[in-house]
């Protein structure tokens, strides 16, 4: 197996590649959106990542979603999925060429602060989830403290209830 200078970006390429599949067999305008993305920058492309794809293994990847793969010689491949806001399913369109000519992708460093984004997002997110956690705890706690505090429990000593 051919290596780079650093020895691990073609390992590490090779492994990222095992992930992707030919897609769902409904999928006629895989071609396309590759030669639309193509115009683009030579390097990109559309690609299937199938639902038994490990998570973490590429990072951005999600899988049993559409990604545009970015794969420059020479240089980590890079992914980002094509999902709707909330992060579910979505068939790929001609709308993704429009949004990457509008975020400027061909400018030095765009793509990079794409995915920049996407990782602060998905930390965003995570971040909200454990809170959401964290109060649920607090809420379930309060819930039980409360319902200890019943006569001869939890300070409640003196029965004074229906008494004049």
């Amino acid at each position: 197996m051919p290596k780079t200078s650093s020895g691990l970006i073609v390992p590490l390429n090779a492994m990222r590649d095992e992930a992707v599949d030919q897609g769902p067999p409904a999928a006629p305008f895989v071609r396309e959106l590759n030669a639309e993305l193509k115009q683009l920058d030579p390097y990109l492309e559309l690609v299937w990542i199938g639902p038994n794809a490990k998570r973490g293994l590429i990072p951005g990847v999600e899988p049993g979603r559409w990604h545009i793969r970015r794969t420059p010689p020479g240089l980590i491949h890079s992914y980002w999925p094509v999902m709707g806001p909330d992060g579910e399913y979505v068939d790929p369109s001609f709308k993704i060429i429009e949004d990457m000519k509008a975020a400027d992708l061909w400018r030095e460093g765009a793509l990079q602060e794409l995915r920049d984004r996407q990782v602060r997002e998905a930390e965003k997110k995570a971040k909200e989830a454990e809170l959401e956690r964290e109060q649920n705890k607090d809420v379930a706690a309060m819930d039980i403290r409360a319902g200890k505090r019943v006569f001869g429990d939890g300070g409640l000593k003196k029965r004074r209830m229906f008494k004049g």
